[in-house]
């Protein structure tokens, strides 16, 4: 899937698919523009509810910018899911 244009929100709806919660909440991590592109747009196209930017290894700032979220530290990410209120 995620060696074509759009290939992450396929691989993502993929997974959905395969979910037994079809409603469940999707998180893509990455850090790049392509992980970016992975988010649902609204167009019926489907995709990641929502994207966390990662900048572990290098800080992209087009990553930054666009991500719902942003973290530097998977440590954060873990926090926030085993405590998510």
């Amino acid at each position: 899937y995620t060696a074509c244009d759009g290939g992450k929100r396929l691989a993502i709806n993929h997974i959905r698919s395969l979910l037994a919660t079809p409603d469940a909440v999707i998180v893509m991590v990455g850090d790049g523009a392509t992980d970016l592109d992975s988010r649902d747009s609204q167009d019926g196209r489907g995709g990641a509810d929502l994207v966390c930017g990662f900048g572990g290894v290098v800080v992209r700032e087009s990553v930054r910018k666009g991500a719902d979220w942003f973290v530097t530290d998977l440590c954060q990410l873990e926090e926030a899911i085993r405590n998510p209120n």
